[in-house]
Parts: structure tokens; sequence; C-alpha cells
């Protein structure tokens, strides 16, 4: 009884663990980083509120759909040095190739360096491919 407790514990504890930790979806990951492109990204602070918007858009140049991605931004200083960083999670993606999604973060989180020059990098730190079916002819 004591084995079949700890055994229903691991199951559901793996089960709680996010996709991008798990490795049997690193390298599908791995593979088809490279094929989602950041094309746009901009960033926005307002004076009044402490609130900045970052907008950015990730294109699919592979030949596969993505059902979810994971995107990071770094805010950069006047050096071009890292001083914070968010993370986009999209978990309900359809982004089919050739095709482009729209992203937009909204935070209060950012050191006021980062206002000066309102540099930003951002890079797709994580994805999950639509599973293809194999049919047998």
């Amino acid at each position: 009884m004591r084995k079949l407790f700890f055994f229903i514990i691991l199951i559901s504890l793996t089960s709680c663990i996010p996709e991008d930790w798990q490795e049997k979806y690193k390298k599908e990951s791995e593979e088809y980083i490279d094929k989602l492109k950041i094309v746009s990204l901009k960033g926005s602070s307002y004076e009044h509120t402490r609130d900045v918007f970052v907008k950015g858009e990730v294109k699919n140049i592979g030949n596969r759909t993505v059902k979810k991605y994971i995107v990071m931004v770094y805010f950069l200083d006047i050096k071009g040095n890292p001083i914070h960083e968010e993370k986009y999670k999209r978990p309900y993606a359809n982004l089919k190739p050739n095709y482009v999604e729209k992203f937009i973060i909204q935070t209060s989180l950012i050191p006021d360096e980062w206002k000066k020059k309102k540099k930003l990098r951002a890079e797709v730190t994580f994805v999950k491919l639509e599973k293809v079916e194999e049919r047998e002819d």
C-alpha cells in the first residue's frame, strides 16, 4: 500500500512540472526554436504610471504548427547589458508556418535606468509543436 501511495504522489508531481522543464519536450524545442523569429519589438513607458508595455511579434518561419511558446524579453541598460527580464508564455497558440502573432507584456517592475534608452532584446526560449499523426497507408 505504501508503494502505491508513493507512486501516486510521484505521478501527480511529474504532471505539475512545467513543460519547458520536461526532458521529453527539450529536444523538440531545441530543434525547432530557431524557426520562431522575433520580427518586431518595442517598449513604451508612461510618466504618470510605473507601467511599461512591450509589444512584439513572433513569426513561424518553419514548416510545423507551434502550439506553445515562451519569449524572454531582456531590458537593457545604456551599454546593452541586461538589467531585468520578463517572460511571456503563450500556452495555447496555433502559430502555423509563415504566420505572425503579436504579444504584449505589461509590467511595473522595470528599473528606472531602462527608461533612459528603452533598449530591448528578446528571444524564444521554448517551443512545443503540434503532434503529427502518423498514418499507415
